[in-house]
């Protein structure tokens, strides 16, 4: 049976996934919002989706992984804030509402699945260091 945290794991893979709607399949600029997010840091990004799917199924025996792609998630978080300010939203609504729907939004969502790991990386901090029990 498929538990709530491993859904969780496979959410967050989708989610990361789905960075090729706004680059348009790595076809669009999307570095001409922001330069994170250039052809090859949504190829990375969608790296990153496949990890966090590829952990679904053991992500008990690997809580440092978890922290790992917790911290990774702040980081995004982080530069979203940072960044929101200067995204000229208003007008990328009018040109490209998809982009600036993900441009917007994009941090809410990268916290949320900040907490989901950083909680997966708590709850078997039995198995951070040494063998596994």
């Amino acid at each position: 049976m498929v538990s709530a945290i491993q859904i969780g794991f496979y959410i967050a893979g989708i989610f990361n996934l789905c960075s090729v709607v706004p680059s348009r399949f790595f076809t669009d600029r999307l570095a001409d919002v922001d330069v994170l997010f250039n052809g090859m840091g949504c190829k990375v990004i969608c790296l990153w989706g496949l990890a966090y799917m590829a952990l679904a199924e053991r992500f008990e025996v690997a809580p440092l992984v978890s922290l790992v792609f917790g911290l990774e998630k702040l980081y995004y978080v982080i530069h979203w804030l940072l960044s929101i300010p200067s995204y000229d939203l208003s007008n990328l609504k009018k040109e490209q509402p998809e982009k600036a729907m993900f441009f917007a939004t994009y941090g809410l969502a990268d916290f949320m699945f900040a907490i989901f790991f950083l909680y997966v990386a708590f709850l078997h901090s039995e198995n951070l260091f040494g063998p596994l029990e």
